[in-house]
């Protein structure tokens, strides 16, 4: 009972600690890592603001009125039935142990969850496509409370107006444009408050956080620091994260040196094969192959690759250690809501000797 009673008062006091600043307007949620959202708590149930949700955006803002007491223009809480338009939406849904709200998914095939795929099968939920192919009469026949959409640009985003004409909110997530893995994680208390349980996200969020932030503290005593590659070429272009974005920042957590975080980028940038290539002579460790498994995929890419130094003096590590019967990659869904265990991955990588005889989870080592 004593140790009952402990946990008890640690729960009240995180979840006091992440509301601050009370106005007459509500109260604010504290965000610790995202940049993307804001949440203020009100006494009948939360507004949100998204900020600059797609690529491109400059300013532009997005409010959402959560409501248990619906009113004209609000979104009625908790939601029962819910669209997700990216796997990462899944995610947030599984860690909140809420898959029974979501009744339509885009795009089955790229669904590595065995909950979400028996779903599919015995048809609890629908899959409604996406863009061109977007189904707009099954999407409206499911009657979702919600659409939770996302858009690389403007552009990706224009479908989605027929369905707030039909009077379906469409709710947009930029958790892919956050800087931190932390802060894509974070959003999981934005998904919290269109179910009512933002404090089991904070409870959920903190444990997580707490373990990354351990990790690194680990990871911050050793004097070694690999240089690092990431990607390949797509149609004669390598687009590499931005300097600052999560990916970057994630592999500067393990102990890592990004050969291209020498620029205040969150997004993707283009260069040109030769531009990698020479700056990629003193690679230690090259990372995110698409879906190589072998190092004659990789030459498939491109024949010029045959002369790549990495290729043949770098460890090579891909994320696709867990994919399903359909090539579904886990590391897009429950990774987003376990950047402790990716990190974890990565710090084995760049420095083995700190977890001897780990087993990556999301990571395997291409070696021929």
């Amino acid at each position: 009972m004593k140790h009952a009673y402990i946990y008890i008062i640690f729960i009240i006091v995180v979840c006091s600690c992440n509301r601050v600043n009370n106005t007459t307007h509500g109260t604010i949620l504290n965000i610790n890592y995202a940049n993307g959202f804001e949440i203020r708590e009100t006494d009948k149930g939360y507004n949100l603001v998204v900020k600059d949700p797609f690529q491109g955006s400059d300013g532009n803002k997005y409010n959402y009125d959560l409501s248990r007491t619906l009113k004209k223009g609000q979104i009625k809480i908790p939601i029962e039935r819910a669209v997700c338009m990216s796997t990462s939406h899944i995610a947030f849904f599984e860690a909140l142990n809420e898959t029974d709200k979501i009744c339509g998914i885009s795009g089955a095939n790229l669904v590595y969850s065995k909950n979400i795929i028996e779903k599919l099968r015995n048809g609890n939920i629908q899959d409604i496509g996406y863009g061109d192919y977007l189904n707009y009469e099954n999407l409206i026949m499911l009657n979702p409370d919600v659409v939770f959409a996302y858009g690389i640009d403007r552009q990706s985003l224009l479908p989605f107006e027929k369905l707030n004409e039909a009077g379906i909110p469409v709710v947009l997530v930029g958790d892919y444009l956050e800087n931190t893995a932390l802060g894509r994680l974070e959003w999981i208390k934005f998904f919290a408050c269109f179910l009512d349980i933002v404090d089991y996200s904070e409870m959920f969020f903190d444990s997580v956080a707490n373990n990354y932030n351990i990790l690194t503290e680990q990871v911050a005593k050793s004097t070694a620091t690999p240089n690092v590659l990431v990607g390949l070429p797509w149609r004669g272009t390598w687009y590499v994260p931005g300097g600052d974005s999560f990916l970057s920042n994630m592999i500067d957590d393990a102990g890592g040196n990004y050969i291209f975080n020498n620029n205040h980028s969150h997004e993707s940038l283009p260069y040109s094969i030769e531009h990698v290539f020479n700056s990629a002579q003193n690679i230690d460790i090259w990372i995110h192959l698409n879906n190589c498994k072998t190092k004659n995929e990789i030459l498939q890419n491109d024949p010029r690759f045959d002369l790549f130094k990495p290729l043949l003096n770098s460890l090579i590590y891909n994320n696709n250690k867990k994919l399903n019967t359909q090539s579904a990659n886990d590391y897009w869904e429950s990774g987003v809501v376990h950047p402790d265990i990716v990190l974890k991955d990565l710090i084995s990588i760049f420095h083995p000797d700190l977890f001897i005889n780990y087993n990556t989870v999301y990571y395997s080592k291409i070696n021929e």
